[in-house]
């Protein structure tokens, strides 16, 4: 089973793996790092 990473709405994430992007309701500050 492949992991695929995908938005709350499940539309296509389109980042590789390596990257982790912080979505929800502390994006703001996880922006500031």
């Amino acid at each position: 089973m492949t992991f695929i990473p995908r938005f709350l709405d499940n539309s296509h994430f389109g980042q590789s793996l390596g990257k982790i992007v912080c979505v929800g309701r502390n994006y703001s500050e996880h922006a500031k790092e």
